[in-house]
């Protein structure tokens, strides 16, 4: 492949959705394994060719082009699925930023609404600090933005969102961090 090649006005197929029968083989199947493997070849000889955005590209194309493949609603059809819609297969950071901020709000919403302290709610600027800090619990700083004292008489509720904001987040940050990356990888 020429070096100058480029991919501006390039029309691509687009591919089949999954069929709603699950676990039957779909009749496109064969197209779709086709498809995989023409993105696969381009996107080797873009890495060769040392042209990052379009082997990013063919990869995104080749991820969607192999969720045909699978059984619809199985294991790795989910997967496949989820990787785009939450990050677009790795190369946006405007994806896993509103999913952060969806997942700050509406733990900030159930913090300051549920009786999860005392039988009651917290205010809603301590919502939104606990909040805050189960999305970088990683880094230790729940002592930093909750008093010690309201951290001790938490409910079972309150530590079971708090674990699911913190697992969530903790993904979100990382397809942030990977689409970061990928957007600004110099090679």
């Amino acid at each position: 492949m020429h070096e100058a090649t480029n991919w501006h006005d390039a029309v691509w197929p687009k591919p089949r959705r999954a069929g709603v029968i699950p676990f039957r083989r779909p009749p496109y199947k064969d197209e779709a394994r086709a498809q995989v493997d023409c993105y696969q070849r381009l996107k080797q000889e873009m890495e060769e060719l040392k042209k990052h955005e379009d082997e990013l590209t063919f990869f995104r194309k080749e991820l969607r082009a192999k969720r045909g493949t699978f059984h619809f609603l199985s294991a790795n059809w989910w997967l496949n699925w989820l990787y785009d819609i939450s990050s677009g297969y790795g190369q946006s950071i405007i994806k896993p930023s509103i999913g952060l901020s969806i997942v700050c709000g509406l733990s900030t919403v159930f913090f300051a609404t549920a009786t999860v302290h005392r039988g009651k709610p917290l205010p809603w600027v301590d919502a939104f600090s606990l909040s805050i800090a189960n999305m970088f619990s990683f880094l230790s700083l729940r002592k930093n933005f909750v008093a010690a004292t309201l951290i001790t008489e938490f409910s079972r509720p309150l530590f079971l969102v708090s674990a699911a904001e913190s697992i969530l987040a903790a993904v979100l940050l990382f397809l942030l961090a990977l689409g970061l990356r990928n957007r600004f990888r110099i090679k």
